[in-house]
This record gives C-alpha cells, structure tokens and sequence, in this order.
C-alpha cells in the first residue's frame, strides 16, 4: 500500500524552547541530603523536561553524595538512544 500525504499522521508535539522550560524539583534539597543509598543519576545533554546545568548543578551542590552523569547525544530518552553508554554506567557504578 502506498502512502500518501493523506494518511500520514502528523504529530502535534513540537519541542519546547529550553529557555522556557520551567524548573521541575522532584524532590526537596532536604530529601535530597537525606539520601544515603549509593545512588546514581544519569541525564541526556539534550534533555528539555530539566535543564541540564542546573541539575548538575543542584546535585553537586545539594547531594554529592549522589553520582551524576551527563550522557552526551541524549535527550530525556537517554536509555532508547544510549543504550550501551547506559548500561556501562550503571555497571560502572555497580561494579564501584
């Protein structure tokens, strides 16, 4: 069957502007200090539901204690296009 521009489905999702994507806090600094688990945080340079700079920044600052990674050529989809750099850090850090 042939497609035509007819039956293509158009998706309404258009990529927000960084610059205007608010600051989403999963969790308070406090809860954040309170974690003693060895923890591991993995975020996509491009990732647009968080700023990336300020995430790091935030976890360097508010948890050290808590391993960050920035994974380069990712978006928030960090383990569908990385794959293989995911999984060699969560072995890293398990291995640790």
């Amino acid at each position: 069957m042939a497609v035509s521009s007819s039956n293509v489905i158009k998706s309404p999702f258009v990529p927000p502007n960084p610059q205007e994507v608010p600051t989403l806090i999963a969790l308070s600094d406090e809860e954040l200090q309170s974690i003693t688990t060895p923890t591991l945080f993995l975020i996509g340079e491009h990732d647009v539901l968080y700023s990336v700079t300020s995430a790091i920044a935030r976890f360097h600052t508010v948890a050290p204690q808590i391993e960050t990674h920035l994974v380069r050529d990712a978006g928030h989809d960090i383990l569908l296009v990385q794959t293989e750099t995911v999984n060699q850090k969560i072995r890293d850090f398990l291995e640790d």
